[in-house]
């Protein structure tokens, strides 16, 4: 699993936290823990030293580790393809990590982007586990941390050295991770007939990704689909029909394809004739 440092400026400039981490690959877990600075102590020391760490010349205060186990995951509503847990805190005066959130579950229904998710509930967004596939193993995903500017800390206790992506947000990078789709069918349509409609799944470059299995959904914007969903096969693809009934000359048939938490990825419109 490859892990990100990012530089996040959208938290205040008085915001400072440390991130401790550790990656077990063999059994499929990541232990993350947040701390914070914590002030001296009247004797000049630092309070409860069983529970603090240190970094770039500031002593931060350790909160309880949080393991998200992957088989756990695996065995939740929100594990599917396309799919960003993220790992927050709570409140103004939080007391470690909550449990994974599968971001596009909780925002498919208001379509909500995750600062807003994040205004409403409180959250300060700390990491994103990025999974790219359902059937994506533990070291096929990626791991970004969020850390506040030019201040935090990034401490891995077991893994890979993280990569440094530099400034922006979570939400700008994890869709470079994550797949598209491409959606292909002729110009137009005769009213009342059906056209063959093609899947290609892409990477972030527009690439073909040749991979098996991939659940991808559809929906008619206008017209009629053969199907509500559809697997792809060994080269990324899937195929479906798109209809026109009641569509009169100069209508046009649209459909959309995306994954089961978030749809509409690609458009595809024809024109009825």
């Amino acid at each position: 699993m490859n892990v990100y440092r990012v530089q996040n400026t959208n938290f205040t400039p008085a915001h400072d936290h440390l991130v401790a981490l550790s990656l077990d690959s063999a059994a499929a877990r990541i232990g993350i823990a947040i701390g914070y600075p914590e002030p001296p102590t009247a004797e000049g020391g630092v309070p409860d030293p069983a529970n603090q760490r240190s970094a770039n010349g500031t002593d931060y205060g350790m909160t309880p580790a949080l393991t998200v186990d992957f088989a756990d995951l695996r065995a939740r509503h929100g594990w599917c393809d396309h799919q960003v847990y993220i790992l927050a805190t709570q409140g103004r005066f939080p007391t470690g990590l909550a449990a994974p959130i599968p971001l596009f579950a909780c925002t498919l229904t208001e379509r909500l982007a995750p600062h807003d998710l994040a205004v409403r509930n409180q959250f300060n967004i700390i990491a994103a586990l990025v999974v790219p596939f359902k059937a994506s193993g533990f070291d096929d995903c990626s791991l970004l941390v969020n850390l506040p500017g030019d201040k935090g800390a990034l401490v891995v206790d077991a893994g890979p050295e993280p990569i440094d992506h530099g400034p922006g947000s979570l939400a700008d990078i994890w869709p470079a991770m994550l797949p598209s789709i491409r959606l292909a069918g002729p110009a137009t349509v005769a009213a009342g007939q059906s056209a063959p409609v093609t899947v290609q799944l892409l990477d972030a470059g527009g690439s073909p990704i040749q991979r098996a299995g991939v659940e991808v959904y559809f929906e008619a914007v206008s017209g009629s689909v053969s199907k509500a969903r559809g697997l792809t096969d060994a080269s990324g693809a899937c195929a479906l029909t798109c209809s026109a009934p009641g569509l009169t000359a100069g209508d046009s048939l649209r459909v959309k394809a995306g994954f089961k938490f978030y749809p509409g990825v690609a458009d595809l419109v024809v024109g009825v004739v």
